[in-house]
C-alpha cells in the first residue's frame, strides 16, 4: 500500500521549480465549455493581451473561472435560466478593466471598482478581475493554489493567505522556470506555474495530511542562502 510521507510532501527546493512545474503541470486537467458553442474556452485567446478586453472575452473568462457562479445565465437554483447579476455587474465596468489594463487607473482605484462588483465574495473573484486586466502581474488564486502555498510554507492548509505573499511565492517559482521554456512567452510560462500549483493543491486536498508536520523556508529564504549549501529542506 502506498503511504504519503508528509515530511517529503512539503519539501520544496526552489532550484528544482522546473521539475515541480513539469510534474504537477502534467496532471492539470481543466476544461470549461463555452455556453453558446460548447467548445472549450481558450484562456490564452480570451485574455486578449495587447488589446482591450471585449465583452465576449470577459464573459468567457468569468465562466472559465467559475462556471457554477460566473456564467452568463444561471444554470441551477430557483433563478435558473435568468441572467446572472454578478456577470452583468462586471460587464458594466469593462471600461474600468481596460483602464486598469492600460494603467490609466491605479491599483487602489481598481480595488474600489472590484469591491463594488463583488462586495461580499471575498478576494478570489476580485483578484481574478485584476488578473484579467493584467495577467503578467496578478496571478490567479483559488483554494488549490492557496493550499499549495500553505504546504510549501509549512502552514495549516486552510490558513488565510496574504495575496502579496502569494505573489512573491509565485514570482519566485516563475523566475526559476523561465529558462526551462525558452520557446514560450510569459503568459504561457506563468500559466504553466499556475497549472502546476492548482494540480498540486488538488492532490493535497484529496490525499494530503490534515496539516504540515514540518516548517520549510520560503522560496525567498531558500534562494538567498549564502552558505553555498543546499537550502534547508527540513
Amino acid at each position: 500500500m502506498f503511504t504519503i510521507d508528509p515530511v517529503a510532501l512539503v519539501r520544496f527546493d526552489l532550484r528544482k521549480s522546473g521539475e515541480f512545474v513539469d510534474f504537477w503541470g502534467s496532471h492539470y486537467k481543466y476544461r470549461i465549455a463555452d455556453e453558446d458553442s460548447g467548445h472549450a474556452i481558450d484562456y490564452y485567446s480570451e485574455i486578449n493581451l495587447g488589446s482591450d478586453l471585449t465583452s465576449s472575452n470577459v464573459l468567457r473568462l468569468l465562466r472559465w473561472k467559475s462556471p457554477q457562479y460566473l456564467s452568463r445565465v444561471r444554470a441551477s437554483g430557483p433563478n435558473s435560466g435568468t441572467v446572472n447579476p454578478r456577470v452583468q455587474k462586471v460587464l458594466k465596468r469593462i471600461g474600468s478593466l481596460n483602464d486598469f489594463r492600460a494603467k490609466r487607473i491605479d491599483e487602489a482605484t481598481f480595488d474600489v471598482v472590484a469591491t463594488s462588483i463583488f462586495p461580499t465574495d471575498g478576494t478570489v473573484w476580485k483578484t481574478f478581475l485584476k488578473h484579467c486586466s493584467r495577467p503578467l502581474e496578478f496571478p490567479i488564486v483559488d483554494q488549490h493554489v492557496h493550499r499549495a502555498f500553505n504546504y510549501h510554507r509549512g502552514r495549516h492548509p486552510d490558513a488565510i493567505v496574504d495575496y502579496t505573499a502569494y505573489q512573491d511565492y509565485f514570482e519566485s517559482i516563475h523566475e526559476n522556470v523561465l529558462g526551462r521554456f525558452p520557446y514560450l512567452d510569459e503568459l504561457h510560462t506563468r500559466k504553466l506555474v499556475d497549472n502546476a500549483l492548482m494540480a498540486f493543491g488538488q492532490f493535497l486536498k484529496q490525499y494530503g495530511p490534515a496539516y504540515p508536520l514540518v516548517q520549510v523556508p520560503s522560496p525567498h529564504e531558500a534562494s538567498t542562502n549564502q552558505s553555498g549549501a543546499e537550502p534547508d529542506r527540513r
